[in-house]
């Protein structure tokens, strides 16, 4: 089966994109859980609950979304080393890499980040389109 094509309606589309990203984001919540501290658990375990009831659409859903994604930032940044890497030719370099359980938080926090990117764009569109509602009726005027 093909996807519909939601091209007509920016709004639609991306409300339907960030639907898609739903059952992702929170499979990486309940994943990401068992490194984080207790408390940040608690606040992923209540985003993967908004997300499940699609609750995810206001400004304070937003906010939590940066809650969690910056105690993820934290964790990964715990898990990350820095690794020298020989070159066959110049000299050596320097490079960040992950621990295998960052690695993991990584991906994870890429894909909580991912429907994140959806709300905010969803967000931008019912602003812009009350503006233009607001617009044309000055405009009539």
């Amino acid at each position: 089966m093909s996807e519909p094509n939601l091209d007509y309606d920016p709004l639609l589309s991306e409300i339907f994109q960030a639907l898609r990203c739903c059952a992702p984001a929170i499979e990486c919540l309940h994943a990401a859980q068992e490194f984080m501290p207790e408390a940040d658990a608690r606040r992923m375990d209540e985003l993967a609950g908004r997300i499940a009831s699609e609750r995810i659409f206001e400004p304070r859903d937003r906010g939590l979304f940066g809650t969690v994604l910056e105690a993820l930032n934290e964790q990964i940044e715990e898990r990350t080393f820095m690794a020298l890497e020989d070159k066959e030719f110049g000299e050596p370099d320097w490079h960040r890499d992950y621990t295998p359980e960052g690695l993991q938080l990584s991906q994870h926090r890429r894909c909580i980040f991912a429907l994140k990117e959806h709300l905010d764009r969803i967000a931008a569109l019912r602003r812009a389109e009350v503006l233009a509602l607001q617009f044309r009726s000055a405009d009539a005027r």
